[in-house]
């Protein structure tokens, strides 16, 4: 398999002026209610999707700001369309249909695909499948996002929470297979081979991409 990460990792940088600190995309933390901090994982992971697809919106699109204290303004923004249940964004489906009607509102041309992950490991396609679907994404330069309802034997993952998957790296036998991740405005890394392996409740992968010329992703 052929590793991919996407192009332009940049665009997802966030100063903090202040301190000088640079993030990698947004953090939930920057939510100004408790509940918000606590549940906002899901419209997080929809800015992170949209600052990076940003350039290819069309002419709607709009440059978005590269300071901390400005950040949570598009945060809010998101809210009020990928807005948590009492169980938070919890299916792809609701990722999906409330992110597209953003974006839809802004009169963005995004589509999607989405890869679901039963809870019963008995109905789970072969995790070379997976790996399809994450390497053409990333191929292309879309990011994925990444819901975790269980993160099973992969420490390095929060359950019940969402990320943005960056880079696929070599899947090498007995090594397992390494994604980067973009987590709390930092780069994380885990076996998601690990995870696709051990967790016990369902969860999935959903891919922002440009409608193209002829109204297909």
């Amino acid at each position: 398999m052929t590793a991919h990460a996407l192009a332009e990792i940049d665009r997802f940088k966030i100063v903090d002026q202040p301190t000088g600190r640079v993030y990698l995309g947004y953090d939930q933390e920057w939510y100004g209610t408790a509940w918000q901090r606590r549940a906002g994982c899901g419209p997080t992971t929809a800015c992170n999707l949209l600052r990076y697809l940003m350039p290819s919106l069309g002419p709607a699109a709009r440059k978005l700001p590269d300071r901390r204290s400005e950040a949570p303004a598009f945060m809010e923004e998101l809210w009020r369309y990928v807005t948590p249940t009492c169980h938070g964004v919890n299916t792809t489906s609701l990722f999906a249909t409330s992110v597209l009607a953003y974006a839809q509102a802004q009169a963005w041309p995004l589509d999607c695909r989405v890869w679901d992950v039963p809870a019963a490991r008995a109905h789970r396609l072969p995790l070379d499948d997976l790996v399809h679907f994450l390497d053409k994404a990333l191929a292309q330069d879309l990011p994925v996002a990444f819901l975790n309802l269980c993160n099973g034997e992969e420490s390095l993952l929060d359950e019940w929470h969402w990320v943005t998957i960056i880079a696929l790296a070599d899947a090498r036998p007995g090594a397992g297979l390494t994604v980067r991740l973009l987590d709390s405005g930092a780069v994380k890394q885990i076996d998601l081979a690990r995870w696709y392996a051990t967790t016990t409740r369902d969860g999935g992968f959903v891919v922002l991409a440009p409608r193209g010329p002829g109204g297909h992703v």
